[in-house]
């Protein structure tokens, strides 16, 4: 017996020290490709500078003082309890700084990658009176490689309407004409070209034996002749314009991107502090605004399952569409998109202007740098300046045209908190743009996100905890619209220290588009504005009135898991409660798993989990409902994957019940390697079927892979090779 186990713990040892020799071979190897892939001058990617430097002190100290000696024209909420954001007898949310000094280790400048030396060799000039688009070779800043230029040529790139779903696929459908047209420097791109790959001839000092190629792709707003309206004189009839930052609460817009948020604050832009998302990522929360419903009642509706399309779905650009606006949906980082991460998307364009296919043919011709995870450089130029410059051409073409566009950027932002500060200038620039050159002068403009950062050291944090409950949302009203609607705007602006959501959005959008010039806001009996709901929120509204003084969680459709409003107490991890709550949380995940097993691919399974701990445990107070609320975070083995849910206990049964979704606060990487599905993504671990982990491997061996997994992933940080999606 005593053999046994010593040669039992002994095969251990050996399996453990094997298992710990591949993974730093991997490293070895990982990181000698990462060394050989940046060995390029274009691609200069700079040390990080801590945000604390004094350069930056002295900035953030000038942000403030020029914030506090400005004076607000808008006369607001001014009867909230100091400390607070939102404080009413049913929700008290604390007014947290955005440099909490429990984030300070946490903070730091953020500097993305260069993806051209200099401007782009190639560029796409449009002529707005003639609605026209000219191809010019940027001269001057590259005299010298613009001289070497033997010919240069164009494909089209298209994408086909389906009458019919052929495959998983379809949304991603794109192509490159074979044939590659002439084009010459300062030539008039045919006006039918929406999207065309440029590629140029090199012939250094004309030798052909060093002959190179230079490719780019570029989108251009061509005009399709779809019926639409002028609503240059009709104030009561705005564009509306939306500009989402994945992943960015209100307090990381003010730390992160202090530019952007002080033009906010200073162009008549209106925040609403207690905004709340109703759901954990990306999808459920976009779904509200535009459709005013939850995922499962859209399921219900319109889409059985991640393999149907969504073209039947009730979105508000169809309502849009119908009433004369031009559309616009454009998203960069192609592959996780929020209708396409694990889902079927659409078998047609959903919209007037779509251009999945131009992000999808750059993100696959031009050659990829890796910012955080995230694609960010699409050959010469990252991804989100083209978002930004195919918005600005969309905004000038259609400023006197009514509009419903908007414009999703993830690359900057999805993975990091700090990130975001490396796109502040140029987001603040493009607005200020847009502003400058009175091109919103029609438009309803909304700057939001879907909801914080979810995951990584802050999330472990309370003021993490709350920024992923609570994203930045800033909307700005055109003056026609203030004058013809006065009233509007005053309860916009006193809505600040209200409690909203994204169905509240919803129905603005609505009250926007149905809305007549001669209605009366005060008349409820008013025949011409339909009677508006939201399917997933009866009692929410438009953020066009002012949100009851009281509102709770539950009137603002917000479940408990994602309520801000209520105080907790910590308890001890290692109690009852904890424990006995930790285990229904298990059960409740492996119930998830098997509910969409058949999700998984052929020969591999979602392995079943097991709670190592419950990480900690708090009681929400001030809960009168008969229940009592524990807000848990556990562990689970294999992968210790980390979990955040909120449970409910009855005061008579003690039975437990789930208050709303399961949050995963740590990244899954390449856990979930087996499924696409949405539903899975974030739980599954993926395992061989008939796989069973051995019951005798020792913690430390655990312990050890799962370190040298986490040293990988930081060695590899950033390059093409790890890509730790988490929608």
């Amino acid at each position: 017996m005593v053999l046994r186990v010593f040669m039992t713990e002994k095969n251990n040892a050996r399996k453990c020290t094997n298992d710990a020799i591949k993974i730093i071979l991997y490293v070895v190897f990982m990181t000698t490709l990462f060394l050989l892939y940046f060995n390029d001058n274009n691609y200069e990617i700079e040390n990080s500078i801590d945000y604390h430097s004094a350069e930056y002190n002295s900035h953030y100290r000038k942000v403030i003082i020029t914030e506090n000696s400005s004076k607000i024209s808008t006369k607001i909420d001014d009867n909230v309890k100091e400390g607070y954001v939102v404080w009413n007898d049913n929700c008290q949310i604390p007014n947290i700084s955005a440099y909490d000094k429990t984030i300070k280790n946490l903070i730091k400048k953020s500097n993305s990658p260069k993806c051209f030396s200099t401007l782009p060799l190639t560029s796409v000039i449009l002529d707005v009176d003639k609605w026209s688009y000219t191809f010019k070779i940027n001269h001057g800043v590259h005299s010298q490689i613009s001289k070497s230029i033997v010919n240069c040529c164009y494909s089209p790139i298209i994408r086909n309407d389906l009458k019919f779903k052929n495959n998983p696929k379809d949304d991603d459908r794109y192509k490159v004409e074979p044939k590659c047209y002439p084009i010459n420097d300062s030539e008039i791109i045919p006006k039918s070209v929406e999207y065309m790959m440029v590629t140029c001839e090199l012939r250094p000092n004309g030798d052909k034996l060093k002959s190179a190629v230079y490719k780019d792709i570029h989108a251009m707003v061509i005009d399709k002749g779809q019926r639409r309206f002028r609503n240059a004189d009709i104030p009561d009839k705005p564009s509306v314009l939306i500009i989402s930052i994945d992943s960015l609460s209100r307090l990381n817009l003010i730390r992160s991107m202090p530019i952007t948020y002080r033009l906010l604050e200073t162009h008549g832009f209106m925040s609403l502090e207690g905004y709340t998302k109703v759901a954990d990522n990306t999808f459920p929360n976009v779904v509200p605004i535009l459709t005013g419903m939850f995922v499962n009642q859209m399921t219900k509706r319109c889409w059985n399952s991640p393999k149907d399309e969504m073209d039947e779905c009730p979105f508000l650009w169809k309502d849009f569409k119908k009433r004369g606006y031009v559309t616009a949906y454009l998203e960069d980082e192609p592959s996780m998109g929020t209708y396409n991460f694990g889902k079927y998307g659409f078998r047609n364009a959903p919209t007037d202007y779509y251009s999945r296919p131009y992000m999808l043919a750059a993100e696959h011709y031009l050659p990829v740098v890796k910012y955080d995870g995230m694609s960010f450089c699409l050959g010469p130029r990252s991804a989100p300046d083209r978002v930004y410059a195919y918005m600005e051409d969309f905004v000038k073409l259609h400023r006197h045209h009514g509009y419903f566009a908007v414009f999703w950027l993830n690359t900057f932002s999805h993975n990091d908190v700090n990130t975001p500060s490396a796109m502040d200038q140029r987001t603040a620039d493009v607005l200020s743009k847009l502003l400058d050159g009175r091109l919103l002068d029609n438009a309803v403009t909304v700057v939001l996100s879907d909801h914080g950062l979810r995951f990584g050291a802050i999330r472990e944090t309370h003021v993490g905890w709350l920024e992923d409950r609570m994203p930045a949302f800033y909307a700005r009203l055109p003056t026609g619209y203030v004058t013809a609607r006065p009233s509007h705007r005053a309860a916009l602006a006193a809505n600040k220290h209200r409690l909203t959501s994204p169905f509240d959005l919803h129905l603005t959008l609505k009250q926007l588009l149905f809305q007549q010039l001669n209605d009366d806001d005060d008349n409820n009996t008013n025949s011409s504005l339909p009677v508006a709901m939201a399917e997933g929120c009866p009692t929410c509204h438009s953020l066009f009135r002012l949100a009851d003084a009281n509102r709770s969680c539950e009137q603002a459709g917000i479940a408990p898991h994602w309520c801000t409003c209520d105080e907790y107490e910590e308890l001890d991890r290692r109690s009852r409660i904890a424990m006995d709550g930790g285990k229904y949380v298990v059960q409740q995940l492996n119930a998830l798993l098997a509910k969409y097993r058949m999700m998984v691919r052929k020969g591999y399974a979602c392995s079943n989990l097991s709670l190592r701990k419950t990480v900690s445990a708090r009681s929400r107070v001030n809960r009168g409902n008969g229940r009592r609320e524990y807000l848990l975070v556990v562990e689970t083995l294999p992968g210790r994957s980390m979990f955040e849910v909120t449970i409910g206990q009855e005061d008579g049964s003690g039975a437990f019940g789930m208050l709303g979704d399961i949050s995963r606060i740590n990244m899954y990487g390449f856990q979930s390697y087996c499924t696409d599905d949405w539903r899975l993504k974030k739980h599954c671990y993926c395992v061989k079927k008939n796989w069973k982990p051995a019951e005798d491997v020792t913690p430390a061996c655990v312990v050890s892979v799962l370190q040298m997994y986490n040293i990988a992933k930081t060695v590899l940080r950033g390059t093409t090779f790890l890509a730790p999606y988490l929608l």
